[in-house]
């Protein structure tokens, strides 16, 4: 009971370094914005904070999250190798997806004009390329989920995000004129940071003597040995369920974007506007729910085993006790946002009946 009692605790832990990481996103990502407001225009922001942007997200997401849930659910030790080898198939399914969604974002959707902005193929292109760089530190980012390394993910993201609005920042400052290939740079350099931070953070631990599954970063990368590498059958029937709840939930989340890209209902520039205040108006979810949710799935994968019929009886009594204080918390916190939002909506309306001299 006493190592149930620490997933708990490892989980309440991840949940607040997650909220935490979000928040300096958040933060980071809104500076960022107002200062290149100042030097590009709103075309180019629509451009790279809505087009760009849901290219990267569609393809990241599509390309690693199945494998992510499903490797996560794995708690027999015996089984890491074949999961890890799982995990590497996140490359060639990242280099699949994102050369469908590079022809439609290339050759199906509408292209801006290159007067306005400049670099547009070259930024479709960078996007993808990035996504399939990050892949390559998917197996070492599972494993240091599934043993706990809050701190890992929380500083590798963080010092990725960083670099690549300083990096961004710095290139508009110095060719405001071609804002697309800026991003592409940063957004590539961010990417080669996830990377080397990864695989440099596990090779360091392996001298710490870490009762890890493998004893190298390098031995985890298949067909060194000139061996055929084996893969998980159980994971990879529970990978392919999960690409279908994972193309649905991409589309319940990114929809409003997709409708703007696919029917053309805004001008970039008012895309470019809408992404600054949806960013707003989605703080709740992404500061709370998110990252709640992230930890809770990996506590439940932990607790309760899909291998298993018949659980133990303390492991579904912990389960449906943190369900409930989590349902609980998701209540409260959706209230409270309510109760502001209600607030403000009627602040406002007064403001305009004064300044209308009703």
């Amino acid at each position: 009971m006493t190592a149930k009692k620490n997933l708990v605790q490892q989980a309440t832990k991840a949940a607040s370094y997650n909220i935490l990481l979000q928040v300096s996103l958040r933060v980071v990502t809104f500076v960022l914005n107002a200062f290149i407001l100042r030097r590009v225009s709103k075309d180019v922001l629509g451009v790279v904070n809505v087009r760009l942007l849901l290219l990267y997200t569609t393809v990241q997401f599509l390309s690693r999250e199945p494998f992510r849930r499903a490797c996560l659910s794995n708690g027999q030790p015996s089984r890491w190798p074949a999961v890890i080898n799982l995990a590497w198939f996140c490359v060639p399914v990242s280099v699949s997806v994102g050369a469908v969604a590079g022809f439609a974002w290339l050759f199906l959707l509408e292209r801006p004009e290159p007067a306005l902005v400049a670099g547009y193929p070259t930024g479709v292109c960078a996007i993808i390329v990035a996504v399939v760089i990050e892949m390559l530190a998917e197996p070492l980012y599972i494993v240091g989920q599934a043993f706990h390394y809050v701190k890992l993910r929380v500083f590798v993201e963080g010092a990725s995000m960083t670099l690549r609005c300083v990096l961004m920042a710095a290139l508009v400052t110095l060719y405001p004129q071609h804002a697309v290939w800026a991003f592409s740079v940063s957004q590539i350099a961010a990417s080669c940071l996830y990377v080397a931070a990864f695989y440099t953070y596990f090779s360091v631990r392996k001298c710490e003597g870490e009762k890890l599954p493998f004893d190298s970063p390098l031995c985890i990368v298949p067909f060194l040995d000139g061996n055929l590498p084996e893969v998980d059958a159980a994971t990879w029937k529970l990978t392919r369920s999960f690409m279908k709840q994972t193309l649905f939930k991409q589309v319940l989340t990114e929809g409003e974007r997709y409708v703007m890209t696919l029917f053309s209902l805004l001008t970039f520039s008012e895309q470019g506007v809408y992404d600054v205040v949806n960013n707003l108006g989605s703080l709740a979810a992404r500061f709370v729910f998110q990252p709640i949710e992230e930890s809770g799935y990996h506590f439940f994968a932990q607790v309760l085993r899909r291998d298993k019929k018949l659980q133990a009886a303390d492991d579904l009594a912990l389960s449906a006790h943190v369900l409930e204080q989590l349902l609980k918390l998701m209540v409260h916190v959706g209230l409270i946002v309510l109760t502001l939002r209600t607030k403000d909506l009627t602040l406002h309306s007064c403001c305009t009946c004064m300044a209308e001299g009703r």
